[in-house]
């Protein structure tokens, strides 16, 4: 199912009638930060990529919390942040295993992308919405370019 801005809507009056505080607050956040982003844009829908990255931020804020929680010895703290987490990577898709980014960048070349790493980023971009790890896919890109550049 898509991430769009109304599923997330139901998603959280689900959760309110269902008493799910811990989730309740977890949309109200992620349906906060999508209202910034798209103020800031100046757009009034935002689409699945925007979203996803919105999602994928969040996840980072829990995960470094964690990592702080863990340290400080906050188990209580640990296990919120864990659970929120899981909450939010409901939403997010899977993201590109290496066997298939290896074959999108090869495939995006093969389609006539410039043979330059922002041409090819743009493309994986576009048709893998949200589940392509930016630096994973540079490395990869830079280094199928230089063997095709070399070969």
């Amino acid at each position: 199912m898509a991430l769009t801005e109304a599923r997330l809507a139901q998603d959280l009056t689900a959760a309110m009638k269902a008493r799910d505080a811990q989730r309740v607050a977890v949309l109200r956040g992620v349906i906060a930060d999508a209202k910034h982003v798209k103020v800031e844009r100046r757009v009034s829908e935002l689409d699945e990529a925007d979203l996803v990255q919105v999602m994928r931020r969040e996840l980072r804020k829990r995960e470094e919390a964690e990592e702080y929680a863990v340290k400080a010895g906050r188990d209580d703290l640990v296990t919120q942040n864990r659970a929120e987490r899981a909450i939010l990577e409901s939403y997010v898709p899977a993201p590109l295993d290496p066997e298939e980014l290896d074959r999108a960048i090869r495939d995006a070349l093969a389609a006539g992308s410039a043979r330059q790493i922002g041409a090819v980023m743009t493309a994986l971009r576009q048709q893998y919405p949200g589940r392509v790890d930016g630096k994973a896919a540079s490395e990869l890109a830079r280094r199928i370019l230089s063997e095709t550049a070399a070969g």
